[in-house]
Formats: structure tokens, sequence, C-alpha cells
């Protein structure tokens, strides 16, 4: 996260901006870590996030959360999946541009 911070000039952006990009972490992870104390021996955790612009720069949220929980919580990376954003609905029971949603 430190390196994240430097690389988006976070000195530079304002009270408000910090206060949303500290607590987005916080409670992203707290909330990670409260749900993957409920999976079982040997189960599967899998987390969904975009990579969003902060001071016009792209943060890659995922290795955040992969280091995170591999250097903190020994979790252990099975796989990375990329899904290019396109216009469509997620769900497979709706009216759908994509009826079998994501891969």
């Amino acid at each position: 996260l430190e390196k994240i911070k430097k690389y988006i000039n976070y000195d530079s952006l304002s009270k408000e901006k910090k206060r949303i990009f500290d607590s987005y972490f916080y409670y992203t992870i707290k909330t990670i870590e409260k749900y993957s104390s409920l999976i079982k021996e040997n189960g599967k955790l899998c987390i969904f996030v975009g990579n969003p612009k902060m001071n016009g720069t792209e943060i890659n949220i995922w290795e955040i959360f992969l280091d995170y929980f591999t250097n903190s919580k020994n979790f252990k990376l099975l796989n990375v999946i990329a899904d290019p954003i396109t216009s469509r609905k997620l769900a497979s029971k709706r009216k759908n541009n994509n009826p079998n949603g994501m891969e």
C-alpha cells in the first residue's frame, strides 16, 4: 500500500481524497478478513475488483489484496482472471446483453 501511495503521489491528494483512499482499503480489507474467517479448510476466497484511477493513475487493487492476504494471512494465489469491461448485465436470469455473464 505504501508503494501505491508513492506511485499516485498520495501526499499531493486533498484531505478528502486521502480519507476516501484510506477508508476504502481499511474497510474493504476488514470485510474480506471477516468473511474469509468463515472459509473451511481448503476453501477458496474469490475477490472481484476493478482498477480505478486516482490522481490520474490506475491502481491495481488486486495486487494490494494479494500482498496483504499472502503475506499477512498466509493465503495462496491460485489464479488471476482478467475480465475486460464491456457493456453488459452480469445476472444470468435477466434480459442480458451477455446471457453467459462473466467467464
